[in-house]
């Protein structure tokens, strides 16, 4: 790899720190795989590379080995380890790309648009184009967006955690995100929660939403539209269709408008990445106590055991395709929070 250019490529992406970052796990690819990324570049544009460096959710609910021989520690996240590989190799060979095609700016009429994008592999990145157009540090704007959420405070958080417990494992109402096209899959999830803990009063959110919104708007005092405004109620982990986290207070949080496009998981790119990683790292600031009870929870009841067993009591022959991707669905919605 050509490490000097793709160190000055990356300056106008992320920190001197995160730069480094990114050379070394290039770095450990290569030496880990004996291969050089510029000739994986050059034979399939990385792809096939990219597709043994991928570990799913899945893969590790079910414990499945790596595509690669890259070596990590005993105990260490594998998701996550090859997660952060994958991202440096990918941004290494969007370099390549670039260098192959550089882009260049032009007046944005008809003719050159179409020429652009037929012609050319022009990477351009819209938020990226808009910080710097109006001259906004990136470092200054994800540091306003992490100060300007609002997080419920850490009492309150714990009452409502207590409160949320007492009802899912004393069979009263408890609430769930619906699952699947106008929610017909919901009841899949309803089952197996009266299975797993005797709860038989899991109910779908009436909006998909309107549980979350009562909840952070009674641990902050704050509500939205009238006592602030143009801001979120988010899912800091996501998990909605989860029992234990759709109501979690330490998984709720206000998100002011102009930071979704980088909390998204529709979102793509380096800077929306970079961004949630700090979002994550404040939520693991304040929450970890949660975090860490919850996902021991998960392992007292041995959540992925029971999944399994409950799928496979379940008649597949008519419904094959859909208990498949329950499956795999659940299996991601149910599983452990890592605190990197």
């Amino acid at each position: 790899m050509r490490d000097k250019e793709y160190s000055k490529y990356l300056q106008f992406y992320v920190t001197n720190a995160v730069i480094g970052n990114y050379i070394k796990r290039c770095q450990r690819v290569e030496n880990n795989l004996h291969i050089d990324l510029d000739d994986e570049f050059n034979k399939d544009n990385g792809k096939s590379l990219l597709t043994k460096l991928t570990y799913t959710t899945d893969d590790q609910a079910h414990n499945r080995p790596l595509k690669c021989n890259i070596y990590f520690n005993d105990g260490s996240d594998l998701r996550a380890g090859m997660g952060s590989l994958k991202t440096a190799v990918s941004k290494y060979f969007e370099f390549c790309q670039e260098r192959v095609a550089p882009a260049t700016v032009k007046s944005f009429t008809t003719r050159t648009v179409k020429e652009e994008f037929t012609t050319t592999s022009t990477i351009i990145d819209s938020y990226q184009e808009f910080l710097i157009h109006f001259q906004i540090d990136r470092e200054s704007f994800f540091e306003w967006g992490i100060s300007a959420t609002i997080f419920p405070p850490i009492d309150r958080v714990s009452l409502e955690w207590e409160d949320l417990k007492r009802r899912i494992f004393n069979n009263q109402t408890v609430y769930i995100r619906g699952y699947g096209r106008d929610a017909h899959g919901t009841q899949m999830y309803k089952d197996f929660y009266a299975n797993l803990l005797g709860n038989t009063h899991v109910e779908k959110d009436p909006t998909n939403n309107a549980v979350p919104h009562k909840l952070i708007q009674r641990t902050t005092e704050l509500k939205r539209n009238s006592d602030i405004f143009n801001y979120q109620v988010s899912h800091i982990w996501g998990h909605t269709k989860n029992i234990f986290m759709f109501e979690a207070p330490w998984n709720i949080c206000y998100t002011p408008k102009i930071m979704d496009p980088f909390t998204g998981h529709e979102t793509q790119g380096i800077w929306p990445t970079e961004y949630q990683k700090l979002f994550l790292a404040k939520a693991n600031e304040l929450y970890s106590p949660f975090v860490d009870e919850y996902n021991q929870i998960l392992k007292s009841l041995d959540v992925n055991k029971k999944l399994q067993e409950y799928i496979s009591s379940l008649d597949s022959r008519s419904h094959a395709k859909e208990l498949a991707q329950f499956s795999k669905d659940a299996a991601s919605e149910l599983s452990p929070i890592m605190l990197n």
